[in-house]
């Protein structure tokens, strides 16, 4: 590609990324703004009602008071993240990128979405359930704070933050991730790999709270899930559901 083609390619690559950029942190609701065709309106009664349902939320369903009880009941987390790179990096700036050919097409799942763009973009805008620590190969909280697994490696289980926020406001909830799991296994998006390989993996996902998650595998696969579903990226039930 030569560099009069790049550059409105490199335009157009982080600008989608700043428009579509997804979690964020927060504790109160934030109704996005806009003018013209680009306004956003968020139904408040609804924002008041979701965070109604996480407030009321007991410490067994992954509300209030979870944490000092998580390590009883068997949820493992971790709490000694270590930092890597030099703390004293100059912060911001931007990166190009060289793309052999332009995308057809700027959707995370689907027909032609196999490029190396839109997996950055992708892992820019969304979230994965947990992370993974580069050095030690342990998991690391990401959209899940805590994360169980049974004794038979067959039932796998995600304690959602509920600081976790779509850029509209409106909180990260088990229906978002359930939605995500049925986009993945829809033949609709056109991409035969996604829906077989995530059909064979996982039996079902369901949810138990607003907050937490049951994961369960297909038996050949069980002691392998989880390094899938950290790698899995959640999106907005806007884009889930169509």
């Amino acid at each position: 590609m030569n560099q009069k083609n790049t550059l409105p390619f490199i335009v157009a690559l982080w600008s989608l990324v700043a428009l579509l950029c997804g979690c964020g942190g927060g504790d109160e609701p934030v109704i996005q703004k806009g003018s013209g065709a680009s306004a956003t309106v968020i139904d408040s009664a609804k924002l008041k009602a979701v965070f109604a349902e996480l407030d009321a939320l007991t410490a067994e369903q992954g509300g209030k008071g979870f944490e000092a009880t998580a390590d009883a009941q068997g949820w493992k987390t971790a709490t000694l993240v270590e930092a890597y790179g030099d703390p004293n990096a100059k912060k911001g700036g931007s990166i190009t990128m060289c793309e052999q050919e332009f995308p057809t097409t700027y959707r995370a799942i689907g027909k032609d979405s196999r490029l190396q763009s839109i997996s950055v973009m992708t892992s820019l805008m969304y979230e994965t359930l947990l992370g993974l620590d580069g050095k030690t190969m342990d998991f690391l909280p990401g959209l899940a704070t805590h994360w169980k697994v049974s004794d038979d490696k067959m039932t796998y289980e995600f304690r959602l933050d509920p600081r976790a926020r779509w850029s509209d406001g409106m909180p990260v909830v088990a229906d978002d991730i359930v939605a995500t799991y049925k986009l993945y296994i829809d033949e609709g998006h056109g991409d035969p790999n996604v829906y077989t390989t995530y059909r064979d993996d996982i039996a079902n996902v369901e949810k138990v709270s607003p907050c937490l998650v049951r994961v369960r595998p297909n038996a050949r696969h069980g002691r392998h899930l989880i390094p899938s579903l950290s790698s899995c990226r959640y999106s907005p039930p806007t884009i889930s559901a169509k």
